[in-house]
């Protein structure tokens, strides 16, 4: 099983994970990035599959928010470091079926950096109108 965070579409969290049938997808609405964590294990959970039946990690980057990027590949780093699971970075979700090719060239420990797709607005001020 592969599983791939994507967070690109504002105000949602779209999951895909491989079955023997193909990919599925599971989209959460309205889900802040902070609800990432609960449901990947939600996902994992409802699917009888634990963190040993993942093969390996992906998650797309370089699109959507400053804040859901950097939650989504801090999730997806932490949970390949702790759960020894390699992972890889995807430009769009279009990659999802690269995935088995992209782990099989990766080694474990390896970690992913986040492209972002504008400026961080952190510490900027509001324009008020």
């Amino acid at each position: 099983m592969f599983l791939c965070i994507d967070t690109t579409l504002n105000n949602k969290i779209v999951l895909y994970y491989s079955e023997d049938t193909g990919w599925q997808k599971i989209v959460r609405e309205l889900a802040p990035p902070q609800a990432l964590l609960g449901i990947v294990e939600e996902v994992l959970r409802s699917h009888g599959q634990g963190q040993a039946a993942l093969q390996g990690l992906a998650v797309v980057v370089g699109q959507g928010s400053f804040t859901a990027t950097r939650v989504a590949v801090t999730v997806g780093n932490t949970l390949a470091l702790a759960w020894g699971k390699p992972i890889v970075a995807l430009l769009d979700s279009a990659m999802i079926y690269q995935v088995p090719e992209l782990i099989s060239q990766r080694a474990c420990g390896q970690y992913i950096l986040p492209i972002y797709s504008g400026e961080p607005r952190i510490g900027a001020r509001l324009r008020t109108v």
